[in-house]
């Protein structure tokens, strides 16, 4: 199995992850033409991957520079890839994508596998060449009856083009998962605890139709959330498997405040010039907006901020301790108070909680193996892709907000 790497590799830097791939002999999955630019400048070259239907200008461009990116075929731009490989006198490789994405009706629609080797024969060998037969899983509501599907049209299909050797792919982190076996589904992405050491040491077999066998088919995988580490419960059932995103803080002084009326203890975390929950502020965060009240309009920055709750479902660790934030960041993001009335043990005279096992100097863990970015992704009420490039100061993708609504990454007024 061949692994896809995530175009910027979930904000972790396109050229790292461009340059992991190629010493791996993986691939990688680009979106934008500066992308496909700054990966092209490497030695060795992975292979690279337009993650999406390119136009007739954008893989032309490709096509006359030589970079080898192989296209994305969709019913809606073949002929364009066709006419960009006529022009440049050049035969394009293309990965055909089947069925819809997501909400988008992106792919052909084939019941069979003689449809897809029908357009095969039909496509201009001289101008197209294809690599590759894929889907996206995600978005279906059953996965892994989907991917059936998929591979019952792509497998047979893909087996005629022998001796060529074809990628076929529609695996994601949870579609993988799922297309385990039954002996292997105590390795779950999420909440099975179930897990022993030779379990996770079982080599997985993946559960697929007979005509999959071909030897020339090859399978990729995109798996980014699972490769990099974002949800601790996967991590715990990959081994070798670590957040790649690592923040950690410092407890800067120990007192206390009031909250509902009643006085908490609290450390006091200060991260500037930093802000938390990330560089640049997710101004129409769940945690931070009252629906009932406001508006989810990222930018009405004023009734965003008149309407904040006043304790956010935002949580760090301390001393292997999951605890909750006592009020919204303050200093433009960068100080925060955490509610230390549920730390540990407590006080042998009194009922109320003690804060005497945090002291200044511990380390607060703001993203770690205990809470990886996926996770404050969820509290964010954001995906793991976009809350990655967020923690790094990055815009969202713009391409994420055509078929999701995000909270976006936008700095807040001070």
């Amino acid at each position: 199995m061949i692994p896809c790497k995530q175009y910027d590799g979930y904000g972790h830097g396109l050229r790292e992850v461009a340059a992991a791939a190629a010493a791996l002999n993986s691939s990688i999955s680009i979106m934008r033409p500066e992308e496909l630019t700054a990966a092209a400048t490497l030695t060795p070259r992975p292979a690279m991957l337009r993650i999406k239907p390119a136009s007739y200008s954008e893989a032309l461009a490709a096509a006359r520079a030589r970079l080898g990116v192989q296209e994305t075929a969709t019913p809606g731009n073949i002929a364009q890839l066709l006419a960009a490989g006529r022009d440049a006198n050049a035969t394009i490789p293309v990965h055909l994508y089947l069925f819809r994405h997501y909400d988008e009706p992106w792919g052909w629609e084939f019941a069979n596998a003689t449809q897809l080797q029908q357009l095969i024969a039909s496509l201009d060998r001289r101008y197209v060449a294809v690599r590759g037969i894929m889907m996206h899983a995600e978005g279906f509501p059953n996965r892994r009856a989907a991917a059936w599907r998929f591979l019952e049209v792509a497998c047979p299909a893909a087996a005629t083009l022998a001796p060529q050797r074809i990628a076929v792919h529609w695996m994601s982190s949870n579609s993988l998962l799922e297309l385990l076996p039954p002996a292997a589904t105590n390795i779950t992405r999420y909440n099975n605890r179930n897990n022993t050491a030779a379990a996770s040491s079982r080599r997985l077999q993946l559960n697929l139709p007979p005509a999959c066998a071909a030897p020339n088919i090859e399978f990729w995988a995109r798996l980014g959330s699972a490769s990099y580490g974002m949800f601790a419960a996967a991590n715990a059932k990959l081994p070798g498997v670590r957040p790649v995103l690592r923040w950690t803080s410092t407890v800067t002084r120990v007192g206390q405040t009031t909250l509902e009326g009643e006085a908490v203890p609290v450390a006091v975390v200060d991260v500037s010039p930093a802000r938390f929950p990330a560089p640049s502020w997710w101004s129409n965060a769940a945690p931070f907006v009252d629906n009932s009240t406001a508006e989810n309009d990222a930018n009405n920055d004023d009734n965003l901020t008149a309407a904040w709750q006043p304790r956010p479902q935002l949580f760090v660790y301390i001393k292997g301790q999951r605890l909750q934030l006592a009020a919204p960041p303050g200093g433009n993001g960068s100080m925060f108070l955490v509610d230390l009335s549920g730390a540990t043990s407590r006080s042998s005279s009194s009922s109320s909680s003690s804060s005497s096992t945090v002291q200044p100097g511990d380390e607060v863990c703001l993203l770690c193996e205990q809470q990886p970015a996926g996770e404050l992704g969820q509290q964010l009420g954001a995906d793991e892709y976009n809350t990655a490039l967020c923690l790094r100061g990055l815009s969202p993708a713009p391409e994420a907000t055509l078929f999701d609504e995000l909270p976006n990454c936008t700095p807040r007024k001070a």
